[in-house]
């Protein structure tokens, strides 16, 4: 008898565990979603303000590299100093420009409030030349590389910092996957 209690509290327990692990995972993927959101509404906000004006030095974190990225990276000898992403305002605005547009090379102002909510869901490469890594989507009929630089110096709210910079977006064509420079991470 005393044999079948602990087998019955052990289930007991296990069942608590797992059930305890569950709701800490719903609890981190509540918290991820709401990064998210948090994110395209902070990269909303700045393409209006640069509509209107100029930048001001404003920046947003859009996530995170995930571990197998990091990890094929470090087997490139590319030791990370973060693991987050970031876009500021002058990037944005860089991605965006005019000139690009009207060469139909841009995309579009919803394809970069979107990335955010699409980056664990990408194809990553890795420009072997330029040495930084290019998220890849396709929304529409087209296919949108976002282009992030690692361990990029660059000023996060006027303080001068070693982070992974997203850097540029473009609309690319599909046989530029093939080029001999860019290798596929996942």
């Amino acid at each position: 008898l005393a044999c079948d209690q602990l087998i019955d509290a052990a289930v007991v327990v296990e069942v608590a565990d797992r059930d305890r692990l569950a709701h800490a995972e719903r609890l981190q993927d509540a918290v991820a979603a709401d990064a998210v959101r948090e994110a395209e509404e902070s990269i909303r906000g700045i393409i209006e303000q640069i509509e209107t004006g100029y930048t001001q030095g404003i920046s947003v974190i859009i996530g995170n590299l995930s571990e197998d990225v990091r990890q094929f990276l470090l087997k490139k000898g590319i030791e990370l100093q973060t693991d987050e992403v970031y876009m500021t305002d002058k990037q944005i605005q860089h991605a965006l420009r005019t000139v690009k547009q009207n060469a139909g090379k841009s995309v579009t102002a919803e394809q970069l409030v979107a990335f955010p909510s699409l980056m664990g869901k990408c194809e990553v490469y890795w420009d072997k030349q330029k040495r930084n890594i290019q998220f890849i989507t396709r929304q529409g009929n087209e296919v949108q590389k976002f282009v992030v630089e690692l361990n990029y110096r660059t000023k996060i709210w006027g303080v001068k910092k070693t982070v992974n910079a997203f850097i540029t977006a473009g609309i690319i064509e599909e046989r530029n996957l093939g080029m001999q420079n860019i290798i596929k991470i996942k």
